[in-house]
């Protein structure tokens, strides 16, 4: 699978220099301001005009589109077949483009698990250690993947949070029995944990809960960690007030975790590297 693109850092692509009108269509991406109902604009198709000014390689796109998310944008394309045609689109914001990279490079990862496995493993990737990461980390493991073989556990470039806890019970389930009639059976215990077998991914962009979850993986024998080393960041920051009460609160307090052998502020070094 490839590494976590730089979702969040698209506005330092270097720009292409053009040597004709317009900008040609390479892809549409899904979710975005050309994939909607009616437009039809395929790859291939290039935008010859923004808002009535033309498109010259003389001419930044991007000065064109400035300031202009979720308003009204008037385009001439030229389709593949060189018809020329006006259409409406509402621009996305830098950040709302970042997102729907970022799922595309997690739908390419799935796709590429499900193929070379035949079908039989399961992929999520976990970008935080927040509320809405265990809640789809819950909903596509026990829903899309119920029925899978394995799964692939990607938490590189995983920023932290305070979720370690909660996702090591959830992927250390124990199949303990099963609720069976006389032909078949109709459910198991535990219901609500991953009881089968896993791998994680982990890079050396893990930070925080993301090292502590990738440590304790490892240290729990729940399935093989793969990847990059992980630096030793597994630490979490407080407060408290001053003994002597006086004006200054919220003394900031920095927490290192530890287990009986080790500290987790050490690198981790995966079983297995690319």
């Amino acid at each position: 699978m490839t590494p976590p693109p730089p979702w969040e850092s698209s506005w330092i692509r270097p720009p292409r220099r053009r040597q004709s009108l317009g900008i040609r269509i390479v892809e549409i991406l899904r979710g975005g301001p050309l994939d909607r109902a009616g437009l039809e604009i395929q790859p291939g198709a290039v935008i010859e005009a923004i808002d009535g000014e033309e498109v010259t390689p003389e001419v930044d796109p991007a000065r064109l589109l400035n300031r202009k998310a979720e308003r009204n944008v008037h385009l001439r394309v030229r389709d593949p077949g060189g018809e020329v045609r006006a259409v409406v689109v509402r621009p996305v914001s830098l950040a709302e483009e970042n997102r729907l990279r970022y799922e595309r490079w997690v739908e390419a990862n799935r796709r590429e698990v499900e193929e070379r496995s035949e079908g039989r493993l399961g992929y999520i990737h976990i970008p935080g250690m927040n509320d809405p990461a265990y809640r789809n980390t819950f909903e596509e493991v026990l829903g899309r993947h119920f029925d899978k073989e394995g799964l692939v556990i990607d938490i590189r470039s995983n920023g932290g949070g305070d979720l370690v806890a909660d996702l090591e019970m959830f992927f250390s389930g124990r199949h303990f029995f099963e609720y069976t009639t006389d032909t078949r059976s109709s459910g198991f215990e535990p219901s609500f944990r991953w009881t089968r077998p896993s791998v994680t991914l982990a890079d050396e962009n893990n930070y925080s809960d993301g090292h502590c979850f990738a440590w304790a993986y490892k240290e729990m024998g729940i399935g093989p960690l793969i990847g990059m080393p992980v630096a030793g960041t597994c630490t979490f920051g407080g407060g408290g007030a001053p003994s002597d009460r006086g004006g200054v609160r919220g003394v900031p307090i920095d927490f290192v975790a530890r287990s009986p052998r080790t500290s987790l502020l050490w690198a981790l070094l995966p079983m297995t590297s690319p």
